[in-house]
């Protein structure tokens, strides 16, 4: 099978090639109407003239549709990876959030108001930082000990090595995701 990069090369140089010519013969065929008496003859290098801009029109937009189509394509795989890894990102997101829950509710009391209101605000801000980080890029490379100190020390909350895994401190210690504040 030829490696497509290369057939779009071959296809490119061969459509340059032919409006190059096509673009010669118009000057010469537009030369020639404009500069010949005879009214039979310049009526028939006039349809000539026509035939060979319409074929040089057209390469123009066979060339600009196949750069749609191969941008289009690009985009298609793009999205395909982007699907593929989304189940992945949900999954990931899942399980950080169980922790981080986890967490924000052995520091803080659901059952008193001033703590369980504090608590949904952290959950909250939670939320929104595990959306900007699931975006990155990375997000599914980084382990989930280190995006998990990294939220961690984002939202202020205190890491129990007793009851986090091992190595989860000294993710604590790393800065928040990149844009957040």
């Amino acid at each position: 099978m030829a490696d497509p990069a290369s057939t779009a090369a071959r296809r490119e140089a061969v459509l340059q090639r032919v409006q190059q010519v096509l673009l010669a013969v118009t000057e010469d065929l537009a030369d020639a109407v404009a500069s010949t008496a005879d009214e039979d003859k310049k009526a028939r290098l006039a349809n000539a003239l026509y035939k060979i801009t319409r074929g040089l029109r057209q390469s123009i937009y066979l060339e600009a549709k196949l750069e749609r189509e191969d941008a289009e394509a690009r985009e298609a795989a793009v999205q395909r990876a982007i699907s593929a890894a989304e189940p992945r990102i949900v999954r990931r997101r899942a399980h950080i959030e169980s922790r981080i829950e986890r967490r924000i509710w052995d520091e803080y009391d659901a059952g008193d108001d001033d703590e369980s209101a504090l608590g949904d605000e952290l959950i909250a801000r939670a939320e929104e930082w595990l959306d900007e980080a699931s975006e990155a890029e990375g997000f599914l490379d980084e382990s989930l000990e280190s995006l998990v100190g990294r939220l961690c020390a984002f939202l202020g909350l205190h890491l129990d090595p007793a009851t986090e895994p091992r190595n989860l401190e000294r993710h604590a210690a790393a800065p928040a995701w990149p844009n957040s504040s």
